[in-house]
Parts: structure tokens; sequence; C-alpha cells
């Protein structure tokens, strides 16, 4: 990082400043100014003025480097602490909590009932309209989720967390393609 910051910016920023020494030293020889009062009074005076001035668009110019130096030093100092370590290490066991509190919601009988009632639902009235069509669509995806994660209770506690994962992701990825379908086909019937 020292390396990135000495090279990116630090050594434009002193040959910046190098050549604005320069020019007030040759101002104030041409101005035919006393050498304390030159040196000491106005050189400072007049070199702070042109830093202020020039540090803006200077920044301005190299605002990618900066921004990767005040991005990246803190993560190193945090990383280095091991608050990112622990974090981590707290919101995954959290989640693993979370997603085992919910699976074993999923043990009772009353998953069986709400999975036969939707079946019969579909098979009984599910082309009578498009509005039960759209309601018995819309609770699919809640009930092959708990069905699911019901039958992740007969494998073992191991295979349980890949099941109830795979599912999520894989309910989800049918989610997306099926919403892609319905854009599709609706911008279909606008052509």
């Amino acid at each position: 990082m020292w390396a990135i910051l000495a090279g990116a910016f630090l050594f434009p920023f002193k040959n910046h400043l190098t050549s604005i020494a320069r020019y007030s030293l040759c101002q104030l020889d041409k101005d035919s100014h006393l050498l304390f009062y030159g040196l000491v009074i106005l050189f400072p005076l007049k070199t702070i003025d042109r830093i202020i001035e020039s540090i803006g668009p200077l920044c301005l110019r190299k605002w990618k480097e900066l921004l990767i130096i005040f991005i990246f030093l803190p993560t190193i100092e945090l990383l280095q602490t091991g608050v990112v370590y622990r974090w981590i290490t707290t919101i995954g066991y959290d989640f693993l909590n979370t997603l085992l509190f919910i699976v074993h919601l999923f043990d009772s009988l009353w998953v069986t009932t709400l999975v036969i009632a939707y079946i019969i639902a579909v098979l009984t009235i599910y082309d009578s309209s498009p509005l039960i069509k759209n309601i018995l669509n819309l609770f699919a995806i809640p009930v092959w989720f708990i069905l699911l994660f019901y039958l992740s209770q007969f494998l073992p506690v191991i295979y349980r967390l890949v099941v109830v994962i795979l599912s999520i992701i894989l309910t989800v990825v049918g989610f997306i393609v099926d919403l892609r379908e319905h854009i599709d086909q609706n911008r279909a019937r606008e052509f």
C-alpha cells in the first residue's frame, strides 16, 4: 500500500511542490526582496497559498488512487484486528441456527395437510378462472418450500441443510425463469 501511495500520489505531489518552490524562489530573485524577508516571510506564505490552490485539482486528478487508499487502509486494519473474522463467524452461526430452527418448524402434520389441500385445489379448480389460477400460482412457491423442508426431515442432520439450501436456490432460480417467461409472453403479445 505504501508503494501505491508513494508511486501514485506522493511522488507527483512532491514534484508539484518542488516546481512551486522553484518558481517562488525565482520570483523572489526577480523581485529583489531581502533574503530574510523573502525566505522567512514571503516564501512560506506564497508556497502555502499555492499548495492549497493546487491540492484540489491534484486530488481531482488522482481521485481513484485516493479512493483506493482510503478504502483499503482501514480494511487492512480491520482484517488485522480480527473483527471481520468474528463478525463473519457470528453471522454464519446465527444463520445456521435460524435455518435449523426453520427446518424444525416443519416436523408436523400441518405440512401434509397443507400440501394435500394445495394439490386438491390445483387438480379441481385450477382452470376455472384466471384469478384462481394466479392465486394458486402465487401459493405454489411457499407450498413447495414447505414440502421440501418437510421432506428434508427424513434425512440425517448433515444433509438437511444441504437439501434446504439447494431447494431455496432451485426455487429462486425457477421463480426467476418463470418471471422471465411471463415478461417475454407479455412482450410477444404487445407486438
